[in-house]
């Protein structure tokens, strides 16, 4: 797990100099973990359906993967900042689109079908020419939001 976090933190750090706008961020970010996902379907491996499975049954490994998966978030969300998004937007939608991501590949290996990870790609135009005033609007929180398992 540590090698892996290496390695994608390396990619992942070389992406945020270079790129200068959003979309051309978001895209990089996607095509790199899209990339992993890849990678992982020929190894068998996914940090993500790992840490899944192990939530229950060993929670040093799903602690130690989630630890990871958080970490990867943080550097999508210091990029996103880094394109002058709103601080207070950065989180959620860093949260969103990693985990829009994590689940579009899951879904991919589940239902061997691409799609899932065209429309995140798709959905990556809609983010890059929203307004900050609907990043806000979209991604607040309200006292009042509830999820209902």
């Amino acid at each position: 797990m540590d090698k892996i976090n290496c390695n994608v933190k390396k990619e992942f750090r070389t992406i945020s100099p270079k790129l200068g706008t959003l979309e051309e961020y978001l895209t990089a970010v996607f095509d790199l973990f899209i990339s992993k996902g890849r990678a992982c379907k020929h190894s068998g491996f996914s940090l993500t359906l790992l840490a899944m499975e192990t939530s229950e049954l060993s929670p040093i490994i799903a602690e130690k993967c989630s630890d990871i998966l958080e970490n990867w978030r943080l550097l999508l969300a210091d990029g996103l900042f880094d394109r002058d998004l709103p601080e207070e937007v950065c989180n959620p939608v860093s949260e969103w689109l990693f985990t829009s991501i994590q689940g579009a590949i899951s879904a991919h290996r589940i239902h061997k079908d691409e799609a899932f990870l065209y429309n995140i790609k798709a959905s990556i135009r809609f983010i890059s020419t929203a307004t900050p005033e609907t990043l806000r609007e979209i991604f607040s929180r309200n006292d009042g939001d509830e999820i209902v398992a």
